[in-house]
């Protein structure tokens, strides 16, 4: 009897488990193999698809995967293999991209991309560069791996977080990835923070805008970055005006490398 009893609870556990596994939706993992800036043909029904292939494959660019995320109700990711050794050159026109859920980017996922050994962003190997477009965070989000440049617009942020608790790790921004040389960047500021709590800004290389990191409203830790330097660590590539401007309390900021800004 005991046996039986124990038999019914196990059918019962695994036929809830598996009513609830439906309700439940799955995150999902967006995956960008080319660096087109082409919409997505249905945005919203989880599947990222320009309705061009790509070596057999639907092919999926960042707008198509961001468009999808945008209208998800998971915490998606979206990852990168796009075929060449790179760093492939993704333009976005627009502006920054609204990003408003909790979204991944984890360009550490291309092949020959690797993050840094240690907390300091000297040897990490970032192989996906944005240009032409920012990202405005207002969700738990993350970027990672990712490198920013020639953003034309002197009044955005290359990344603005507006809400929620965003992480910003270990990219580069406004610095070429494969040289550490200035591109050209009109942005008022590298990373800026108008809102939420405890956003962490750590292991990125910040140059070549107003200023590296501003913190206007909300509360950020700002730790292991090179702010006004090249990758390095060794050579100014500085920002115009200041490497860290904080407008409000409650931030942390400590082992940063800043300097050669001003």
């Amino acid at each position: 009897m005991q046996n039986y009893s124990k038999s019914v609870s196990i059918i019962l556990i695994a036929v809830v488990s598996g009513v609830l596994a439906g309700e439940i939706a799955s995150a999902a993992v967006y995956v960008v193999n080319s660096t087109s800036d082409l919409a997505d043909a249905t945005p919203g029904n989880g599947i990222c698809d320009t309705g061009n292939v790509v070596d057999g494959n639907l092919e999926c660019t960042l707008r198509a995967a961001l468009e999808n995320a945008a209208d998800s109700t998971t915490s998606d990711s979206i990852e990168f293999l796009i075929a060449g050794a790179g760093p492939h050159v993704i333009s976005m026109a627009g502006g920054p991209y609204p990003l408003v859920n909790d979204v991944f980017i984890n360009g550490y996922s291309q092949p020959g991309s690797a993050p840094a050994s240690g907390s300091s962003p000297t040897d990490m190997v970032v192989r996906i560069q944005l240009e032409s477009s920012g990202l405005t965070l207002d969700g738990n989000s993350t970027v990672s791996g990712i490198a920013f440049t020639l953003f034309g617009s002197g009044n955005d942020p290359l990344i603005e977080i507006t809400g929620g608790t965003a992480s910003v790790l270990g990219n580069i921004i406004g610095l070429d990835p494969a040289s550490s040389d200035p591109l050209f960047v009109g942005a008022i500021d590298g990373v800026a923070v108008f809102g939420g709590t405890g956003h962490v800004i750590s292991g990125n290389v910040i140059a070549n805008s107003v200023s590296g990191v501003r913190v206007s409203s909300g509360t950020a830790t700002i730790e292991n970055n090179h702010i006004g330097t090249g990758q390095a660590g060794l050579a100014p590539k500085g920002n115009q005006s200041i490497g860290v401007r904080l407008g409000t309390g409650g931030s942390t900021v400590s082992n940063n490398l800043i300097s050669g800004n001003g």
